[in-house]
């Protein structure tokens, strides 16, 4: 999928390089007498600790939340009237979220108790509204909904593709492929328990319509990844290397950023969008979801049971493009501050540690 989990993994190197770096600070300065050396290594424990605890949360918001779960449900909500019959019913899943009521309806009433006519505004059209709602279907720990089995798919895949790239003269991105097309069902299932408000269906019982998934989701998956591929390729023949990103060459690895951009926005996002819709299209009717959903298809699409590719792109309004590229820019704005957050943290953690050090070292 199209994330920015990048920023998180920059994130986590940047913290290991500084707890690396305390770490070898501290055992310098304790070297010459053991009970400061024990003791620096009792708050190194703790430092390290604390760090997991502050910063595992903010990695999977940043690599998971904002870049895959958000993006999905954006993908497939309705800009449906508010004042139009809803295409879905709120359904909690417990007796603390009987309370919240849809981001959406909550504007209007607000409107309508102003004596103003309601905006129609769907819910991801706001980060703060989406986790809202996110958080009202059982807690914080909801905006990591699905985490568990999208950290499945992926293993999957990461193991059939370990498996055929022993095949021999076969290149590690037609395995890639292979096992991307192998997972569909892993992947389909994933978008199912994301925009879905049904806690009782199993996840195992998602995949008995395995068949019915390749056959839909199948062409989708193969286009975004050959998507991919043409971004990630022409990215790198124009920026030669990572390297190119400083030093002289830097204006060129720039370029190679900015194409990148583009490209993403002109083919990545179009074919995730349409593998998203394609897939969500599959959710059983009887499955109620977070969000408004248009499941309108055609008398041949009722047939075979899912949307096909031109009806996936098709049923994406001008509008939903507008909204879903402006949360694309509101994601990464969002990462760049928590970013910063973090860099402030740890620099705080690495002057603290360094203060201690030297009285110790005293």
């Amino acid at each position: 999928m199209f994330s920015f989990s990048g920023l998180a993994l920059a994130a986590l190197e940047s913290r290991n390089a500084v707890v690396d770096s305390a770490s070898q600070l501290l055992s310098k300065r304790g070297s010459s007498d053991s009970d400061p050396s024990a003791w620096s290594g009792l708050f190194f424990t703790a430092i390290v600790l604390l760090n997991v605890a502050v910063f595992l949360p903010m990695i999977l918001f940043l690599g998971y939340t904002l870049s895959e779960l958000i993006p999905t449900i954006a993908i497939v909500e309705d800009d449906a009237p508010l004042d139009a019959p809803p295409a879905y019913e709120r359904v909690a899943l417990d007796d603390k979220s009987a309370h919240a009521d849809i981001a959406k309806h909550d504007v209007a009433a607000e409107a309508s108790e102003a004596g103003a006519t309601p905006v129609l505004r769907p819910v991801t059209a706001s980060l703060r509204d989406t986790c809202r709602l996110l958080r009202s279907l059982g807690g914080w720990t909801s905006v990591f909904r699905g985490l568990r089995i999208h950290v499945l798919a992926n293993a999957a895949i990461a193991l059939v593709t370990i498996a055929l790239s022993c095949i021999p003269y076969l290149p590690v991105s037609v395995a890639v492929l292979f096992a991307s097309l192998i997972c569909v069902p892993l992947n389909t299932a994933w978008v199912h328990v994301a925009i879905s408000s049904q806690a009782s269906t199993s996840f195992w019982s998602r995949l008995s319509n395995a068949k019915t998934m390749y056959r839909a989701a199948a062409l989708p998956t193969l286009v975004y990844y050959v998507a991919m591929q043409v971004v990630h390729m022409v990215s790198y023949l124009i920026a030669g290397s990572p390297k190119t990103l400083q030093g002289e060459d830097a204006p060129r690895g720039l370029l190679a950023v900015g194409v990148m951009v583009l490209l993403s926005v002109g083919l990545l996002v179009p074919a995730q969008v349409v593998l998203v819709r394609v897939q969500a299209s599959l959710l059983p009717a009887d499955d109620q979801t977070i969000v408004a959903v248009n499941r309108a298809v055609s008398a041949e699409g009722e047939q075979r049971g899912y949307m096909s590719t031109g009806e996936a792109w098709s049923s994406f309004s001008r509008a939903s493009w507008v909204r879903l590229l402006k949360l694309y820019v509101k994601t990464i704005f969002v990462g760049v501050a928590i970013e910063l957050m973090a860099t402030s943290v740890i620099l705080l953690e690495f002057g603290v540690i360094a203060v201690i050090g030297s009285m110790v070292n005293k």
